[in-house]
């Protein structure tokens, strides 16, 4: 696991450090309403992202080891994937426009970003094969491409073009594309896919998808919600603010994330073999680990950052550690997940996920029309400590019941 959480982590910090400088970067070209945009954009794309996808990467990987029939799997989540997609397609070509001004959008930016959320999708089960797989490398590849097409086509447009959030818009669709196209090849290399219109796999999607619906809107209004709520209480220029104070804590995203793609395979392996508290306790080291990080990031970072952002953004550095530690706060519940899904306690894992939901959507509703983005960073934290701690707990007993099995 050392040498892939090496590669993982590399390539990740690579990745994501050239998507981290982009939004500071652009902040010098783009107003603070064009931030907000792009924000926006991304919140729906995190939307329709688990409503089109039904988390199918995740079902692939709690099958991986389990099944015989992956390949085959993996053909019918494409032809699933994109039997939603049409039909997602033709809804945001037919609803009322106000519906999507209620948003800052335009329809242009919803077709996009429906066309992004097939992309990533498909691209979301490829990489999960090759992750599953160990191909490390193949993994970064795939990162390392699209990311620096990503930033390419963003620049490119806005010196040549015009510098409007539609930069950075282009640079997330062709790089989307790119990132399944690239990943797509590399397993198509080494499985066997085969298409066909099975309803076995379509009923175990729907089996464990719809359970992991819910779970997956219930985090996407974590952290998208407060961005909706403060579009309507403060104004687009707010969510700017927000989006850039998100955008400064996203290294410690960076190391959770880049670690969890090597963590779980190894932890499925850990569950496979019932080695249940061993795994827990590598779990309390790897957390250690993140709290370094995120002191490492609140007290050094916002010095560091203020060099590469426009004043305008200002405020975004009071916002930013709340963020930090209301993140760093929720990896406890990331580590854990794979017992979840390991025991198949799926609507566990949602019901924690629609609890959190709710205290982080009354937490806003409630506190940034006192405290202003503050408001929102606050509801943030709590809620993701309340979901680290549910799971915590669920986790314990799902443990000490496996002593009388």
């Amino acid at each position: 696991m050392a040498l892939n959480a090496g590669v993982y982590f590399s390539f990740g910090l690579v990745t994501s450090l050239i998507n981290f400088f982009v939004v500071p970067l652009l902040s010098h070209f783009l107003s603070v309403e064009d931030i907000g945009t792009i924000g926006m954009f991304n919140v729906v794309n995190q939307f329709f992202v688990p409503v089109m996808g039904l988390s199918m990467n995740s079902i692939i990987t709690r099958s991986y080891y389990s099944r015989n029939d992956i390949d085959q799997m993996i053909g019918s989540s494409q032809i699933f994937s994109l039997l939603i997609f049409c039909g997602v397609f033709l809804f945001v070509t037919t609803i009322p426009a106000s519906w999507i001004t209620s948003l800052g959008l335009t329809r242009s930016l919803m077709i996009v970003v429906t066309m992004v959320s097939f992309a990533s999708i498909n691209s979301a089960v490829c990489l999960a094969v090759l992750q599953l797989e160990k191909m490390a490398v193949n993994w970064g590849i795939v990162s390392l491409i699209s990311i620096s097409l990503n930033l390419a086509v963003t620049f490119a447009y806005l010196f040549l073009i015009e510098a409007d959030y539609w930069s950075r818009v282009m640079g997330i669709f062709i790089s989307s594309v790119c990132s399944f196209s690239l990943s797509f090849f590399f397993v198509r290399r080494m499985k066997n896919i085969s298409y066909s219109f099975s309803l076995q796999h379509f009923r175990y999607f729907m089996q464990l998808g719809i359970p992991l619906i819910v779970y997956a809107l219930c985090g996407w209004a974590l952290t998208a919600v407060d961005r909706v709520l403060i579009k309507n209480i403060m104004g687009m220029q707010a969510v700017g603010i927000f989006v850039m104070a998100s955008t400064l804590a996203m290294p410690m995203q960076l190391v959770v994330v880049s670690f969890l793609r090597a963590w779980t395979p190894h932890a499925y392996v850990r569950l496979n073999e019932h080695k249940y508290w061993l795994l827990l306790r590598e779990s309390g080291y790897v957390f250690g680990g993140f709290a370094v990080a995120a002191v490492a990031l609140v007290t050094v970072g916002r010095g560091l950052f203020r060099v590469i952002i426009a004043e305008e953004f200002e405020q975004s550095f009071v916002v930013m550690p709340v963020l930090v530690i209301g993140f760093t706060a929720g990896c406890i519940y990331r580590l854990l997940i794979p017992y979840l899904l390991h025991f198949e306690r799926t609507g566990m894992q949602s019901f924690i996920m629609f609890f959190a939901m709710l205290l982080n959507i009354a937490g806003n509703w409630f506190l940034i029309p006192r405290f202003g983005l503050m408001g929102a960073a606050y509801a943030t934290f709590f809620s993701y400590f309340l979901m680290s701690l549910l799971c915590m707990v669920n986790v314990y007993y799902l443990i000490e019941s496996q002593k009388n099995v």
